[in-house]
């Protein structure tokens, strides 16, 4: 072997293990997480949602508190309380970011009204947006799915 080739030879497990040791405590790209260095999504004020309708003509209200703070409301059934987790908020934050709700027709429903289905209401920061399952914005549907888990987590 040459001068050379030994000497690399020495050092790949000692390049190896410090690689290693940089992706473990992640250091090398100065991200403090998955979201590129950036803090976590958050709610800047109360978001409120809705649904009403449906085949047994339910209403469920959930209200989230920009600190996590949830009140959930049903016309039949028990109302909850509890709080979201860190991740649970940074989810609601992203969905509602996405959801562009000021490019929405604040009643995107459709022309006429669908037997059993449901109308959902969104209301942050000053925008409010009603729909109803056919006639659901691609931009509101994600939000919707994550709201409806939050709903769907505290049974009735």
């Amino acid at each position: 072997m040459t001068r050379s080739k030994t000497r690399y030879a020495m050092l790949r497990p000692a390049m190896i293990l410090a690689i290693a040791l940089l992706a473990a405590s992640g250091c090398g790209g100065g991200e403090d997480d998955a979201t590129g260095g950036s803090s976590p999504a958050r709610l800047s004020a109360e978001l409120r949602y809705v649904r009403d309708g449906g085949f047994a003509g339910d209403h469920d209200e959930l209200v989230i508190a920009p600190d996590g703070h949830v009140q959930l409301t049903r016309l039949r059934g028990r109302d909850a309380s509890f709080e979201l987790t860190q991740q649970e908020i940074a989810k609601v934050a992203e969905a509602v970011e996405g959801a562009k709700l000021d490019e929405l027709d604040p009643k995107s429903t459709s022309p006429k009204p669908v037997p059993d289905a449901f109308v959902y209401t969104v209301s942050y920061r000053g925008q409010k947006v009603q729909t109803d399952d056919a006639a659901m914005p691609d931009s509101l549907a994600p939000l919707r799915q994550q709201l409806d888990v939050l709903v769907a987590k505290h049974p009735k």
